[in-house]
């Protein structure tokens, strides 16, 4: 199973998300075995897929979300 958590926060959050990734990280190696915990977090998405725009030419949360599933 493969689990994607989606953050989205204002820029000037970085230590907030720095937390939210070791938090993520540590439950993924206590839950190990055939799941995986990936955090997503919308900054590090360098470029849009086309299937992922929106109408505004955004991509949508959840597109980004539910993408890979």
């Amino acid at each position: 199973m493969n689990i994607r958590i989606f953050f989205s926060s204002p820029g000037d959050v970085k230590m907030e998300r720095e937390t939210a990734k070791r938090i993520v990280d540590r439950l993924q190696s206590e839950i190990g075995g055939d799941t995986t915990i990936e955090p997503y977090f919308w900054e590090h998405e360098a470029s849009p897929h086309p299937a992922t725009l929106s109408k505004a030419g955004r991509k949508s949360p959840r597109s980004m979300a539910t993408r890979g599933s």
